[in-house]
C-alpha cells in the first residue's frame, strides 16, 4: 500500500488543498478560453442585432408577438438593479413590457427609482408590495399586470445580451406554434466578466427531469402559465423549475423551441444560486417536492431519488414491475475465452436483478478451451448458445440472436465488459419499459476509471478525426470530473448510444427492423438504429448510474486492411447520405461545441 493511501495527512491536503485547487485553475483556464471565444465571436453580435432588426422593421408590428418581461424585486443592490433593467431598454427591439413589483423593499432610493422608472416609460409596469409576500407570489403579481403574449423571466440582478428579446421574436415568426422557449446563458462574476457558459441541448425531458437546465432565459405564452395557475408559492426556492415541469408536460416536443445562443448573463453574488446551491439550503427540500409532484403527475413509480449534485442535480430511481421483465443478454463472441469469462463471471456474481437469460452469439469459434467451456455454460438453465456463423458482422449476428432471444428486453453487451455495480441491470431494465423510451446506454469506463462512453455526439470526428459520423464526447475524462455543464451527473437523453451496453425493448428492436446488416456490418450499426428509433418517436437515453468497466474492442483487430479501410469508408458514406442533416445538428448537442473534439469544448467558430 502506497504512503498516500496510508497517510490521512496526505489525504487530507489532497481532497481539501490539491483537488480544489486543481479546480480552481482547471476553471480559470477554462473562463479565460471562453472570453477569447468571446472576443474573437462577440463582434457578431452588433451584426447580428442589425440583421433581426432589419427583418422584424419589414414586418408589421401588430403581428409581431410582445414579449412581457416579469421583474419581482426584493432589496436587490441599487447598482446591479439598474443594470439589469438598462439591459432590457438597450434591446434593439423597441416593443416590449416590463412588469416590475417590488416585494416590500426597505431601501427608498430603490422604491424612488423604480416609480420614476415607470412614470417615464410607459412600457414599464410598476407594483409595490407593503409587505415581503415570497417570490412566487411576487412573481405572479407581475404577471397580472402583463399583457403580452408571451412572459420572460428577469432576475432582479441579472442582464440580457442586447438581442435577445430580438432572437425570441424572430424564433417565435418561424415557430408560431411555439409555447415554450429557452436560450443559452452564462454568468457574470464579481468583477463584472462573462464566465461559465452553459451551451444547452434541444428539448430533452430526461435532463429537465434530472435539472432545471432550461433556466434561464424561459419564455412562455402567457396563456398557458394563466392556465396552470402561475408559480406555486409551496416549492418556493423551485418554483421555476415547477413552472417549466408543468407546462412541458402539456405540451408536444414542437411547441418547446431552444434558442442556442448566450442571450442571458446570471450575476454571480453572495446570495445567488448561481454560484451554489449552499447558497439557498431550502432550495434542496423544495427542489425534492417539485420533481415528487412531477413524477406521480407523470404516473411514474419510483423508488427514491437522490440530490446528487450541489446544482441541483437529482437521481431517480424508478420502480420495477413484479414480476420484472425477462432480459435477454446477448454477447457475440469468437474465440475469446478470457473477456468472455470475465464478462459472465461478473454478470453473475454482480447482478441483482433477478430475471435474465444469457444468450452468446458465438461466430465461427475454433477454440477447443473456449467451446469445451461452453458447453459447461450451456448446463446452466439460463445460459444459450446460438451460432452465428460467416464473416463477421456485427449487425448480423446480433440479429440472429434477437430472433432467439425470449425476454421482452434486450440487453446488447459487448465480450469485453465487466459488471462493477450490482444495480446497472435494473437501472437501465427501469428506464426502458418507460413507454416513450427507445434505447439504453449506461456510463462505461476503462479500467483506469477514465470514461470510454458517456453517450454519442452525432457528427463528432472521433477517434483519429477521420469519420465525422458520431463520437464519444467526454471521454477519456475522470468518471466522476465535471464537465459539460456537469451533464454527465445525469440522466439525459442523446441522440444514440454504444452498442456496447445497450438495453431496448424487443418489440422496438423489431419495429424498426433491427440493425442494418447490409450497409453496416461493423461501423456505425448502434448509432443507426439509435436514429432509427429518433426518428419513430422514441427518446434514447443515457444513464451514469449503470456504471460498467469496458476493455475496448480487445477481441477485436483495429480497421488497417485495404478491404476493412474500404468497407469503413461505405459505412460513413452511408450514414453521411441517410442521417447528414441529424450529423450536421445534433439536438443532444450544440452548435457552439466543437465537433472536432470529444471533450465538450467550444466550437471555433460556432455553427
Amino acid at each position: 500500500m502506497s504512503a498516500f493511501q496510508e497517510t490521512p495527512r496526505v489525504k487530507f491536503l489532497f481532497y481539501f488543498f490539491f483537488y480544489p485547487l486543481q479546480r480552481k485553475l482547471r476553471d480559470h483556464f477554462k473562463n479565460r478560453s471562453y472570453r477569447r471565444w468571446i472576443a474573437s465571436y462577440g463582434p457578431r453580435e452588433d451584426a447580428r442585432k442589425q440583421e433581426l432588426l432589419g427583418t422584424l422593421a419589414t414586418l408589421d408590428p401588430a403581428s409581431i408577438p410582445t414579449v412581457s418581461l416579469l421583474l419581482p424585486v426584493c432589496n436587490p443592490p441599487l447598482r446591479f438593479l439598474k443594470e439589469a433593467i438598462h439591459s432590457v431598454k438597450q434591446q434593439g427591439w423597441p416593443y416590449w413590457e416590463l412588469c416590475i413589483v417590488d416585494d416590500g423593499s426597505s431601501d427608498r432610493s430603490l422604491i424612488e427609482y423604480l416609480t420614476e422608472l415607470s412614470t417615464q416609460d410607459p412600457r414599464v409596469k410598476l407594483s409595490l408590495h407593503k409587505e415581503q409576500e415570497g417570490i412566487a407570489s411576487t412573481t405572479n403579481d407581475a404577471l397580472a399586470l402583463a399583457s403580452g403574449a408571451f412572459v420572460a423571466f428577469l432576475d432582479h440582478d441579472d442582464l440580457l445580451a442586447p438581442t435577445a428579446l430580438a432572437e425570441v421574436v424572430m424564433a417565435l415568426i418561424k415557430q408560431p406554434d411555439a409555447s415554450f422557449l429557452y436560450t443559452d446563458e452564462d454568468k457574470i462574476d464579481t468583477r463584472g466578466r462573462r464566465c461559465d457558459p452553459f451551451f444547452k441541448p434541444d428539448w430533452n425531458p430526461d435532463l429537465l427531469t434530472s435539472l432545471n437546465y432550461c433556466c434561464h432565459l424561459s419564455v412562455l405564452r402567457r396563456s398557458l402559465v394563466i392556465e396552470l395557475g402561475g408559480l406555486d408559492s409551496r416549492v418556493e426556492g423551485a418554483q421555476d423549475w415547477d413552472l417549466l415541469l408543468r407546462a412541458t408536460e402539456q405540451l408536444a416536443p414542437p411547441q418547446i423551441v431552444h434558442i442556442s445562443k448566450v442571450l442571458y448573463h446570471w450575476r454571480i453574488s453572495s446570495r445567488s444560486t448561481a454560484r451554489s446551491i449552499k447558497a439557498k439550503p431550502h432550495v434542496t427540500a423544495a427542489s425534492r417536492r417539485v420533481l415528487e409532484n412531477h413524477l406521480r403527475r407523470q404516473e411514474r413509480a419510483f423508488l427514491e431519488m437522490k440530490h446528487v449534485h450541489l446544482g441541483g442535480h437529482w437521481q431517480v430511481k424508478y420502480a420495477l414491475p413484479s414480476p420484472p421483465p425477462l432480459v435477454s443478454i446477448i454477447i457475440p463472441n469468437r474465440d475469446q475465452i478470457k473477456l468472455l469469462q470475465s464478462c459472465l463471471e461478473s454478470i453473475e456474481a454482480k447482478t441483482d436483478y433477478p430475471c435474465y437469460e444469457i444468450l452468446i452469439a458465438d461466430n465461427d469459434s475454433q477454440d477447443g478451451a473456449l467451446l469445451a467451456y461452453y458447453r459447461k455454460q450451456e448446463a446452466k438453465k439460463n445460459i444459450r448458445i446460438i451460432k452465428t456463423p460467416g464473416p463477421f458482422n456485427y449487425s448480423s449476428i446480433n440479429n440472429r440472436a434477437v430472433r432467439e432471444a425470449r425476454g421482452d428486453i434486450l440487453l446488447l453487451l459487448n465480450n469485453d465488459i465487466e459488471v462493477t455495480h450490482s444495480s446497472w441491470l435494473h437501472e437501465m431494465v427501469s428506464h426502458a419499459i418507460r413507454p416513450e423510451i427507445g434505447a439504453v446506454g449506461a456510463l462505461l469506463l476503462y479500467p483506469d476509471g477514465r470514461i470510454q462512453h458517456a453517450g454519442v455526439v452525432l457528427g463528432i470526428a472521433g477517434p483519429m478525426k477521420v469519420n465525422g459520423v458520431a463520437g464519444h464526447v467526454g471521454k477519456y475524462f475522470k468518471g466522476d470530473e465535471a464537465i459539460g455543464g456537469n451533464r454527465m451527473k445525469v440522466v439525459q437523453n442523446f441522440s444514440a448510444v454504444t452498442g456496447a451496453c445497450l438495453a431496448v425493448r424487443k418489440k422496438l428492436y423489431e419495429e424498426v427492423g433491427g440493425m442494418d446488416e447490409r450497409d453496416l456490418p461493423v461501423a456505425f450499426n448502434d448509432v443507426d438504429f439509435c436514429l432509427k428509433l429518433h426518428m419513430a418517436g422514441y427518446f434514447n437515453v443515457w444513464t451514469p448510474f449503470a456504471r460498467l468497466l469496458h476493455h475496448e474492442s480487445q477481441s477485436r483487430k483495429s480497421d488497417t486492411t485495404p478491404a476493412k479501410k474500404k468497407r469503413f469508408r461505405s459505412e460513413i458514406e452511408t450514414m453521411r447520405t441517410r442521417w447528414g442533416w441529424l450529423l450536421d445538428h445534433d439536438p443532444a448537442y450544440n452548435p457552439n461545441l466543437t465537433l472536432e473534439h470529444e471533450n465538450w469544448g467550444l466550437a471555433w467558430p460556432p455553427r
